[in-house]
């Protein structure tokens, strides 16, 4: 099996050069696809006609053969929708009051660009097929010659594993825990049943979290555990994949360490919602830290002015 991926990965590289590392042709395409036998890839963007790049790059550099764009839910219409619906609940009472009056941790779901954003991966989760496997694209993507390289590489890292989701991106500086190094290139939870290492005992401090889904592979089965628990609807896109995979030990969630698909530069998406607050420390010691710091502070400036004031006087006298 071995021989055979890497004989593939040589015609690819020979094929490359003859073309001038330029499109390859739908023949070429089918044939590269097997390395993760992608048979389809979405882009999610709120204006398709914005996003053709996109299609064009997943064409070139990842060898994808059928690439459409979806048109990205609107969050707002979504939720006016559900708050007049007379039975079932979308959107968990929780998430509407976090919506009105701001978040305050990475994971929260807090404006309606984020629940159009996390519908719009739903609804592609649910057009996929039994034994398929997609590719899945938000409008912030960018993909290059490096990406067909790390894309490659990162199929042998993958070679003899099995997966539900395979990130295509490196995660955000916020995410966090014990990471398992696999190959080159592949990544995963070092402290769940996923990692070779075995299930361990997880804490707060090694507990896995994920934030990023600029780009991601995604199996049929991966799709149906997912679906499984987004209604009714808590948690961002990226933090509901996250915990999947630090609590539930049969949902294997893998990541590249380098970016096969790479972010836009000077792109602001609607989603972001510039929330500071979500990056201060949640734990209690570092509060208690900061407000004797600052009695310390106001008690010595307090000692400075009453010996100014007390040579103030005695100069006085």
């Amino acid at each position: 099996m071995a021989a055979v991926v890497a004989l593939s990965l040589l015609l690819l590289d020979f094929e490359l050069f003859f073309l001038g590392q330029g499109e390859l042709d739908s023949s070429s395409a089918a044939k590269n696809r097997h390395l993760f036998n992608i048979s389809r890839g979405f882009v999610i963007s709120l204006n398709p006609e914005d996003s053709l790049d996109i299609v064009e790059q997943a064409k070139t550099f990842i060898y994808l053969p059928n690439v459409t764009v979806f048109r990205g839910i609107n969050g707002s219409q979504a939720l006016e929708q559900t708050s007049r619906a007379e039975e079932g609940e979308m959107v968990a009472l929780y998430t509407r009051y976090v919506m009105m009056m701001g978040r305050s941790d990475h994971m929260q779901l807090s404006n309606p660009s984020m629940l159009g954003c996390l519908l719009s991966h739903i609804s592609i989760w649910k057009r996929i097929r039994p034994q398929e496997v997609i590719a899945v694209f938000e409008e912030d993507a960018y993909m290059d010659q490096t990406s067909s390289l790390r894309m490659k590489s990162l199929s042998v890292d993958m070679l003899d594993l099995q997966w539900d989701v395979l990130m295509l991106e490196s995660g955000q500086i916020i995410a966090s825990g014990t990471w398992e190094y696999i190959g080159e290139y592949a990544a995963t939870c070092a402290l769940s049943q996923n990692s070779t290492l075995g299930a361990s005992k997880t804490s707060k401090k090694n507990l896995c979290t994920w934030f990023g889904t600029r780009g991601y592979l995604i199996t049929y089965e991966g799709a149906q555990k997912l679906l499984s628990h987004a209604f009714p609807v808590h948690v961002q896109i990226d933090a509901l994949m996250g915990l999947l995979a630090a609590f539930k030990p049969d949902f294997k969630m893998y990541w590249t360490r380098e970016n096969v698909v790479h972010q836009k530069m000077f792109y602001i998406t609607q989603v972001w919602d510039a929330c500071f607050k979500c990056y201060m420390p949640q734990q209690t010691l570092f509060y208690v830290s900061l407000l004797l710091a600052a009695a310390w502070t106001c008690s010595q400036c307090a000692c400075h002015v009453r010996q100014k004031f007390k040579n103030y006087r005695f100069q006085a006298s």
